[in-house]
């Protein structure tokens, strides 16, 4: 608003421009329409326009316009409707003389008033804040929509993350709660040391999974426990490859239990004691991502694991879309003779 005056290149004449009545009208109507955003913005559109009262919202809006437009020339004498005087000592400002007299004027030396082609010179003049203020009025109003907008996808997203959550620790039961039977029914000498994992893993779900993001290293943890407990039970029976390749103690970080899904996913499908089954987990992290290969043989009859809950597949691939838009990439392999993942993630600091 002040850039006009700072750049005027004669300052010494800044305060003639400044008592000239037009330029005080647009500086004050300058000002009203700064305030006029900020009330249009915190005000209005919450209180009228998303409330749907529209005739009320258009009735302060035209109330406002002719706020803006009026006031400023109330406030410097600038008459709104007069038509501009001839200036003062003008011989238009004289009254007529008697042409008939001798000694007048002959007409033809009489110079005409000047013709005034526009009849109304104000609104001439205020066009431009007229502009300016339906300019503020979209920008408020498209600023604002925008914000709600972006605040209800928030919310929602917020919603159907704590939806998918609230799935993940009954389908971590289902599993824990088959390993400990299978455990027990064996007699295995490792059930004490199961257990104790179990423990483990029971409290990284609990504790873990209702952040955004943990460390790297405590999701790759949480999936060597339960591939430790998966070869316990199933023994020589699954033919087992795991590998970890890369820096897993920075401080990258990574969503809870977002990996675990496909590695429950080859034991539940790649797994019958009756049959000959391979499984390979491979995890590859470096300096922006992590890289998941899981491929596992397809069995003709698979596993109890099968019983474990139905999440799945689809809650992960939803929260993927959900925590990683345009930061994953997954590509998923199903054919008669086996079924494969690749899935690379970038990773948070």
């Amino acid at each position: 608003m002040l850039l006009p005056l700072i750049f005027f290149p004669h300052p010494s004449n800044t305060l003639a421009i400044l008592s000239n009545p037009p330029t005080q009208r647009d500086f004050i109507a300058q000002a009203l329409l700064i305030a006029f955003f900020y009330f249009n913005y915190f005000y209005f559109i919450p209180n009228f326009y998303f409330n749907k009262k529209y005739v009320a919202f258009y009735c302060m809006i035209l109330l406002c316009l002719l706020f803006i437009i009026f006031l400023p020339s109330l406030l410097t004498n600038h008459s709104p409707f007069g038509h501009p005087a001839y200036p003062p000592g003008s011989h238009f400002n004289q009254p007529p003389q008697d042409f008939d007299k001798p000694g007048s004027i002959d007409d033809h030396h009489q110079p005409s008033p000047p013709q005034n082609h526009d009849d109304f010179p104000f609104f001439g003049e205020i066009s431009h804040i007229i502009f300016l203020f339906f300019v503020v009025l979209l920008l408020s109003l498209s600023l604002k929509i925008n914000n709600r907008l972006n605040k209800v996808q928030q919310e929602k997203t917020t919603a159907e993350l704590s939806y998918l959550r609230s799935q993940i620790n009954p389908h971590f039961l289902f599993n824990t709660l088959n390993l400990i039977y299978s455990l027990t029914i064996k007699k295995s000498e490792k059930a004490s040391e199961a257990v104790v994992i179990l423990a483990n893993m029971m409290r990284y779900v609990i504790y873990e999974s209702d952040k955004n993001f943990v460390p790297l290293n405590n999701e790759i943890a949480y999936i060597k426990n339960y591939i430790e407990l998966q070869q316990t039970r199933f023994g020589a029976s699954t033919k087992m490859i795991f590998d970890v390749n890369g820096e897993t103690t920075s401080s990258k970080k990574i969503a809870p239990l977002i990996l675990i899904p496909f590695v429950e996913n080859a034991f539940k499908h790649g797994v019958n004691c009756e049959e000959n089954s391979l499984i390979k987990i491979y995890i590859d992290v470096d300096e922006h991502a992590v890289m998941l290969y899981v491929y596992n043989t397809k069995v003709s009859k698979a596993s109890l694991l099968k019983d474990e809950g139905g999440v799945g597949l689809n809650n992960t691939k939803n929260r993927l879309q959900l925590l990683y838009p345009g930061k994953h990439e997954l590509s998923i392999n199903d054919n008669h003779k086996g079924f494969s993942v690749h899935l690379k993630l970038h990773l948070y600091d």
